[in-house]
C-alpha cells in the first residue's frame, strides 16, 4: 500500500455564499437524530433541534454504511397507497425520506417534499441547474447540483426551505454527499475528480484531496476514514480530519460501483469482473469472488450477508466473512438497483417494474409486485413504506394498507 500525501489543497480561506436572510422557501419540518445511516449525506452535524421532530435521517446514499437502502420492515403484503406525478415530464433524481417526508429533486432544477401519508405536495424550490441526489442529516437538506460551468452543494432548511448556504464545487458533477462528524463531503467528478471536506455549519471548504482519474461514486465513511474509487483503477483510503491519504491502491481495472462497509471490512466491486473485500484499514484483501459479468451496482451488507443484483439478472448472496456464495435468485429481468436489505428480507427493483421481495436466508421468493411502468432508481424504504420512481413521471408509496374499521355491534 502507498500513501503519498499529494494533491491536498489548504483552502481555509475559501467560504460559501450565505443566504440567511432570504424570504424562506416552503421546505418542509425536520429535526433528525443522526442514527446510523446514509444516502447522500452522512452523519453528524451537532445542530440544534429543529421545531419538528422526525425519527431518521437519510445521511447519506442508500442510507448507511452497508447502503441498505432504508430503515424499517419491508412491508409483508404492499400495496400501492398513493402515487404522485411528477408536472413537465421531470425525471426525478434518488430521494431522501423520513418517517414523514419523502424529498427529491428533477432535472428540471426543483427540490421537492411529499407528505409521507398521502403524497401530496408540501412544498417546491427551484435551485436551478440540475439537482440530483438529495441527503437528510441532523435537520439538514443537502443537495447537489449539476452544471456545465461547475456544480453547487446546497443546504436547504427543511423547516422553510430557506438556503442556508450554498458552495460552488469545481468539476461538472458532485456525487452523493455525506455528513460525517460535524463535516460535509462530497466528491467532484468530470472536471476536477476531488474530494472536498466542507464545514458543515458554514459551507466554506476546509480542504480537498485530488484523486488520480474520474471519480463516478459516492464515498463511504467508516471509522474515522473516507473511502472511494475512481474509473481510472485507484482505491483510496483518506483520513477524515486532514485528507492525509492513508492508502491507495490501484486495481486492474476500474471502480464502478460505490464501497460498502461493516465497520471492519470494505466491499466494492471492479470492471474486472471481481468482487473485492478488503480490511478497511489495511487495505489488504480478505478474499476475491469472480464474477461472471462486470458488477456495476453497489453491494449490500446486512447480518453476515453481502447481497447484489448482476448482470446476469440473479440476485446473489455471499456470505460477507468468506464470500461463498449462500444462494442465487433468478429474476429474469435487468435490474435498475441495489437492493434494499432489512430484518431478514431483500427487495429489488426491476426495469420492467415489478419489486422481488426474497427471504435473506434462503433466497425463496416472498412476494412480486408491480407498477406497471419502468422503475427508474432502486426503491427505498422507510416508516413501513416503499418509494419507487417510474418512467411513467409517477413516484408511488407502497405499504401495507389499514384494516377497515370494524363495524358497531348492535
Amino acid at each position: 500500500m502507498t500513501g503519498p500525501d499529494v494533491g491536498c489543497r489548504n483552502l481555509d480561506a475559501v467560504t460559501a455564499t450565505a443566504y440567511s436572510n432570504q424570504a424562506p422557501f416552503r421546505i418542509g419540518r425536520r429535526r433528525i437524530p443522526i442514527g446510523a445511516l446514509c444516502l447522500s449525506i452522512v452523519g453528524c452535524l451537532g445542530y440544534p433541534a429543529a421545531a419538528v421532530a422526525q425519527a431518521a435521517d437519510w445521511p447519506m446514499y442508500l442510507h448507511d454504511i452497508g447502503r441498505n437502502g432504508g430503515a424499517g420492515p419491508i412491508p409483508d403484503n404492499p400495496e400501492v397507497l398513493w402515487d404522485h406525478k411528477v408536472p413537465f415530464n421531470q425525471s426525478v433524481a434518488w430521494p431522501a425520506m423520513t418517517d414523514r417526508s419523502l424529498f427529491f429533486s428533477t432535472t428540471k432544477g426543483y427540490v421537492y417534499r411529499l407528505d409521507l401519508a398521502t403524497g401530496d405536495q408540501l412544498w417546491k424550490k427551484s435551485i436551478h441547474g440540475r439537482p440530483g441526489n438529495v441527503v437528510v442529516g441532523a435537520g439538514k437538506v443537502l443537495v447537489e447540483n449539476r452544471a456545465k460551468l461547475g456544480g453547487e452543494l446546497f443546504c436547504l432548511s427543511p423547516e422553510d426551505g430557506s438556503v442556508i448556504w450554498k458552495t460552488p464545487i469545481p468539476g461538472r458533477w458532485i456525487y452523493s454527499p455525506i455528513v460525517y462528524r460535524g463535516k460535509v463531503y462530497c466528491v467532484s467528478g468530470y472536471g476536477d475528480d476531488e474530494l472536498f471536506c466542507l464545514d458543515a455549519a458554514t459551507g466554506a471548504i476546509e480542504w480537498s484531496k485530488k484523486a488520480k482519474g474520474v471519480i463516478k461514486t459516492s464515498p463511504l465513511p467508516m471509522d474515522g476514514s473516507i473511502y472511494f474509487g475512481t474509473i481510472d483503477k485507484y482505491l483510496y483510503r483518506v483520513d477524515a480530519v486532514d485528507g492525509t491519504f492513508l492508502w491507495e491502491e490501484r486495481y486492474p481495472d476500474r471502480v464502478t460501483g460505490s464501497v460498502s462497509g461493516d465497520g471492519g471490512n470494505i466491499y466494492f466491486a471492479c470492471h474486472d469482473d471481481i468482487l473485492y473485500c478488503l480490511n478497511g484499514k489495511s487495505g489488504e484483501a480478505v478474499w476475491k469472488k469472480r464474477l461472471l459479468e462486470p458488477q456495476k451496482l453497489t453491494p449490500v451488507l446486512s447480518g453476515g450477508k453481502l447481497v447484489f443484483g448482476s448482470p446476469d439478472r440473479r440476485v446473489h448472496c455471499l456470505d460477507a466473512a468468506t464470500g461463498n456464495e449462500l444462494w442465487s435468485f433468478l429474476v429474469g429481468d435487468p435490474m435498475i438497483s441495489s437492493p434494499v436489505v432489512r430484518e431478514g428480507k431483500v427487495l429489488m427493483g426491476m426495469e420492467n417494474g415489478y419489486l422481488y421481495c426474497l427471504a435473506l436466508d434462503d433466497g425463496r421468493l416472498l412476494w412480486k409486485r408491480s407498477v406497471k411502468s419502468k422503475l427508474v432508481f432502486s426503491p427505498i424504504l422507510g416508516g413501513g413504506k416503499i418509494i419507487v420512481g417510474a418512467a411513467s413521471m409517477k413516484i408511488y408509496c407502497l405499504g401495507e394498507k389499514a384494516p377497515p374499521p370494524a363495524s358497531a355491534t348492535p
